[in-house]
């Protein structure tokens, strides 16, 4: 009998459509622990109505640990099944979502997910670039500077 034989697809789904995203790793309760029991579940039972729901459980944190696991449940699908959602969680999510989601296309070489990676770099150098330039007091920004450009070092 497995770990996960009390975790049913039910359960996992309500658990997932009441947790999307999950709390910040400040306000994680003893409830949200059961993630990683729902990971562990659809990890070995894998499951098409929970995947995109799996996709969008990521709040901001580290999830104790558990987000990094969530990718072992997404491998179980079919690329056709996983590239979809994972463009539009990277097109749409929270910051939070796109970090992960970004994290489990490693596993799905597409070219759908081309577009949505080069823009999700593209925002986060600009992000960086605001950031820098706020800190060093001036609100110009940085034209022509590639994602890995000078100011992060390896220009």
């Amino acid at each position: 009998s497995s770990l996960w034989s009390v975790m049913d697809e039910r359960q996992c789904l309500v658990f997932l459509n009441r947790h999307r995203p999950m709390p910040t790793d400040a306000e994680w309760t003893e409830e949200c622990e059961l993630l990683d029991e729902v990971r562990g579940y659809l990890t070995e039972y894998p499951s098409e109505e929970a995947l995109p729901l799996l996709l969008k459980v990521f709040g901001d944190g580290s999830g104790y640990g558990v987000y990094q696991l969530i990718e072992r449940a997404v491998v179980e699908h079919l690329p056709s099944s996983v590239v979809p959602l994972l463009v539009t969680a990277l097109t749409t999510g929270t910051q939070s979502i796109k970090y992960w989601n970004a994290q489990i296309a490693e596993n799905f070489p597409s070219r759908e997910l081309i577009a949505p990676l080069t823009e999700l770099c593209d925002s986060s150098s600009s992000e960086s670039a605001r950031r820098r330039h706020r800190a060093a007091g001036t609100n110009q920004e940085s034209r022509g500077q590639g994602v890995f450009g000078e100011a992060d070092g390896i220009g």
